[in-house]
C-alpha cells in the first residue's frame, strides 16, 4: 500500500542497501510474533516449544522453556531485543530467511507474502523469492525474476536457485559465480527446446 506521506512526497527517503529501519524490524516481528502467538497451546507445553524458542535457537539465543505465557513472553522479548539492537543491518534479513527455512510450505508461503508487504511499504531494497531475501532496485526486476523461478524444468530451477542464493548472500556475494550459474539456466532452457532426438541422432536448429 502506498501511503499519505509517500503519495504525497512528504516520506522521500531513497532505497538503501545496507540498511534497514527500526520500523521495518519492528513490523517483521510484530508479524512473526503474530503468526507464533495464534498457533501456541499452553495445555501441551510439557514438551512443546513455539517458533519463537525455535528462533531463538537458530540466531543463538539462550530460552527459558515455555511452560506459561509468562515465559514465553519473556522469549519474545529477548528475540526482539536481540534482533533490534544488533549492530548488524541484516541480522532482521537473517532472521527472515532462518525462520522461512524451517517453516513448513503453508507458513513459509504465508509469511514470506506478508513480509513481502511490509519491506515493500517500508521501501526496501530487499524482497522474499523462494525464502531468500535479495537485492531489487524495482517492480519489473521483481517479476523476472519470480518468472524465471516459476518455470516447470527441475535442471533449470536448480541453477536459478544457486544463482539467487550467490547473488542474495549479503555478507560475500558472488556475482561472478551467480553469472555462471544464470548463463547456465539459460543453457539448461535451450537443451529443452534444441535437443538431441536420441533415435535418430538430429538435433532441432535455430536456423
Amino acid at each position: 500500500m502506498i501511503t499519505f506521506s509517500r503519495r504525497n512526497g512528504y516520506n522521500t527517503i531513497g532505497i538503501e542497501l545496507k540498511y534497514a529501519s527500526v520500523t521495518l524490524k519492528r513490523r517483521i516481528i510484530a508479524t512473526f510474533y503474530k503468526q507464533e502467538f495464534d498457533i501456541f497451546d499452553g495445555s501441551n507445553s510439557d514438551n512443546y516449544t513455539t517458533g519463537i524458542e525455535d528462533m531463538m535457537i537458530q540466531m543463538g539465543i539462550t530460552y527459558e522453556f515455555p511452560m506459561d505465557e509468562a515465559c514465553k513472553q519473556k522469549n519474545a522479548k529477548a528475540l526482539e531485543k536481540f534482533i533490534l539492537n544488533s549492530p548488524m543491518w541484516y541480522t532482521i534479513f537473517d532472521f527472515i530467511e532462518r525462520y522461512l527455512a524451517i517453516s513448513d510450505e503453508t507458513t513459509a508461503r504465508k509469511m514470506a507474502e506478508e513480509f513481502n508487504h511490509i519491506l515493500e511499504d517500508e521501501v526496501s531494497a530487499y524482497r522474499i523469492i523462494d525464502k531468500l531475501v535479495i537485492p531489487v532496485t524495482n517492480e519489473s526486476e521483481l517479476a523476472t525474476i519470480e518468472e524465471a523461478m516459476g518455470q516447470p524444468y527441475n535442471s533449470v530451477h536448480i541453477h536459478i536457485t544457486k544463482a539467487l542464493s550467490l547473488y542474495a548472500d549479503r555478507k560475500n556475494p558472488d556475482y561472478e559465480n551467480s553469472i555462471k550459474e544464470s548463463i547456465s539456466a539459460i543453457e539448461a532452457m535451450l537443451l529443452y527446446y534444441h535437443r538431441t532426438d536420441r533415435r535418430t541422432g538430429d538435433a532441432w536448429s535455430c536456423n
